[in-house]
């Protein structure tokens, strides 16, 4: 069998950003569009017995910037930037699945990519021009034990590109940055019946060259302000992944899920933060809620998200207090009906933090000044959408 998908999306926005102190005011104007698609073939035989499943696909992407910004540092002269730029991304891909036997399943994959990065910025005589490209290889071998349980080991090779923040930067291009890559590895357990859902997993990963903005770091354009996006030489994550759903009746699911995640600088050659733990990377997070079914194609849900205490952006020492540990509760409304054979309206609302809990969800220490700056995470708010969705 054969089949063919494609998919489009176009994006427009514009934003205004104004951040100030008694010593300095950064203003700025950001015009941004991005057109992508991504398309794939997808074929499922049986050669010789054994069931292969395959996937080609391509991806592509485009997105151009226009940031006009002005930085004013008392009692410097006020720097000005017009910066356009213009990314584009290339990935094709191919991976297959096939059925040693029938309990047992090999599935491996390829992916190149390429980005093309340029950008000029005429008020400060500057230009940029950067391609990279990079190899993402995958593999994992399922041995499903007895019927509902089955086992699993997997490494991928991944990849990511600076994306046009960290590339085309703030007060000009930033020199030298490469993708960050990671050797990925993974080994787990997963129970499927009917009526229960199980997953356990255990990860680690060295990644390479990771992308991060170190508040230590001279700033090759501002000689008096520290502060720029540098790859660090090595960091190491590592953890624990649990989730799991169960059905107790026909009406009613029940769900949660727990991660924990240990994340720390194991090499960083040029402001040396060996064995710090990386800020705003909480070391327990989780959720938990269920799901009611009712009559006439109704459907209520609420869920609990917990996010732990996690060091503030910018503190790569760890040396400041943390920011506190916070929950928040949702409430979901939904109704479903039936169009057509084939089709299905699907309508929701959606009360996010329920209790208006006020929180913060991010915080850090000011590059510009010794000052502590929180970003109000939002109090009670809702989202009412409308979905159609179409099956074979």
């Amino acid at each position: 069998m054969l089949d063919t998908t494609a998919d489009a999306r176009v994006r427009r926005r514009d934003d205004e950003n104004v951040t100030s102190d008694p010593f300095f005011e950064f203003t700025s104007s950001t015009d941004s569009d991005a057109n992508g698609l991504n398309t794939w073939l997808e074929l499922d035989v049986e050669p010789v017995g054994h069931r292969l499943r395959s996937s080609l696909g391509v991806d592509l992407l485009q997105e151009d910037h226009d940031v006009d910004s002005e930085f004013e540092f008392f009692p410097f002269p006020a720097t000005l930037s017009a910066t356009r730029a213009r990314r584009r991304l290339y990935g094709v891909f191919f991976q297959s699945e096939l059925n040693l036997t029938e309990d047992l399943i090999l599935s491996a994959g390829i992916r190149r990519d390429s980005a093309h990065y340029r950008g000029d910025d005429p008020l400060l005589d500057a230009s940029f021009d950067v391609r990279h490209e990079e190899w993402s290889p995958r593999a994992a071998l399922t041995w499903r034990i007895v019927e509902p349980v089955s086992v699993y080991v997997a490494y991928a090779r991944g990849f990511r590109f600076p994306n046009f923040d960290e590339a085309f930067g703030i007060f000009g291009f930033s020199p030298g940055l490469v993708p960050q890559t990671s050797d990925d590895y993974e080994a787990g357990v997963k129970v499927r019946t009917e009526c229960l859902s199980l997953n356990a997993a255990v990860y680690h990963m060295d990644v390479e060259d990771e992308i991060f903005l170190d508040p230590l770091a001279p700033n090759p354009f501002s000689p008096f302000l520290t502060g720029v996006n540098v790859n660090v030489d090595r960091v190491r994550h590592r953890g624990l992944e649990l989730s799991g759903s169960v059905r107790p009746t026909d009406w009613l699911e029940l769900y949660g899920s727990y991660t924990l995640d240990d994340v720390a600088f194991q090499r960083d050659s040029l402001t040396h933060l060996d064995g710090y733990r990386l800020p705003i990377t909480p070391r327990h997070r989780g959720t938990a809620g269920a799901l009611v079914t009712l009559p006439f194609g109704f459907e209520i849900g609420a869920n609990a998200n917990y996010v732990g205490s996690r060091f503030l952006a910018n503190d790569v020492t760890n040396r400041l207090p943390k920011l506190p540990r916070y929950a928040t509760y949702d409430v979901r409304v939904g109704w479903r009906h039936a169009l057509g054979e084939h089709v299905t309206l699907l309508l929701d609302a959606t009360a996010f933090n329920v209790t208006g809990r006020e929180y913060e969800e991010f915080g850090g220490l000011s590059l510009f000044s010794p000052r502590i700056a929180f970003y109000p995470s939002p109090e009670r708010h809702y989202l009412v959408g409308a979905r159609v969705e179409l099956r074979r």
